[in-house]
């Protein structure tokens, strides 16, 4: 999958009225394949389609589904799980903040 088909991939999603759509498109950057670690401490590529902050969603193309990740004090990414779609992804970070 190339940067260009992740961008369609997510201007399709957005299409979708959702209260968050403004939000999401003020953070939105160009799709960039970047490693990630999850909780195991395993490294996976996935793409990064939104960054604000320590914040990023991420977009896996072998799940096709879009997910969580926050850069740590020691400059790694992490992933924290995925949500499904990109408003799913955004609500669960907005509720991780309000905590």
């Amino acid at each position: 999958m190339e940067a260009a088909e992740v961008e369609a991939k997510l201007i399709e999603e957005l299409k979708v009225n959702s209260v968050y759509k403004d939000d999401i498109k003020q953070y939105l950057v160009t799709p960039e394949k970047a490693p990630l670690i999850d909780i195991e401490g395993n490294e996976t590529a996935m793409w990064i389609v939104f960054r604000k902050n320590e914040y990023v969603l991420v977009y896996d193309e072998s799940n096709n589904e879009f997910g969580v990740g926050y850069r740590t004090i020691v400059d790694e990414l992490v992933f924290s799980g995925f949500s499904g779609t990109v408003y799913d992804a955004y609500e669960r970070l907005v509720r991780r903040n309000s905590d």
